[in-house]
């Protein structure tokens, strides 16, 4: 992307399939991969908009991580503190050398934010749980 290489990390383990040819064009938000599974079309999109979250988010409670792939600013919650969401869902939105990075839960369950909007974050920094 602009010039720019980026490298795409599995949020979780288990085998990939490829679901875009090597040197093709990619849309944002367009699905390269699965992991496990077979390649499904995507969920449609929640239509209600999200809701704020708490201005400064509980500590962790044991649930399955969701690291920072990048440093960057948590510019905003894509689902409210509590949703339930999908393994490929966006949930977090960071903002790093001026791109902005969608960050999916990774797992089912339900989010539980552990870094504040606004706020610094570090490369593989827990910013949110999937419980």
């Amino acid at each position: 992307s602009m010039k720019m290489e980026l490298e795409v990390k599995a949020p979780c383990d288990g085998t990939v399939t490829f679901t875009a040819q090597t040197g093709s064009q990619v849309s944002n938000g367009q699905k390269l991969a699965v992991i496990g599974g077979t390649a499904a079309a995507p969920a449609p999109a929640a239509s209600a908009a999200p809701k704020a979250a708490p201005a400064t988010p509980a500590a962790a409670s044991g649930g399955k991580p969701v690291n920072a792939p990048v440093a960057g600013t948590l510019l905003r919650y894509e689902v409210s503190e509590g949703a339930s969401v999908s393994a490929d869902t966006t949930i977090i939105v960071v903002e790093s050398m001026k791109m902005e990075l969608e960050i999916k839960a990774g797992s089912a369950g339900k989010v539980h934010f552990l870094a504040a909007t606004g706020s610094q974050i570090t490369s593989g920094q827990a910013i949110a749980e999937i419980q």
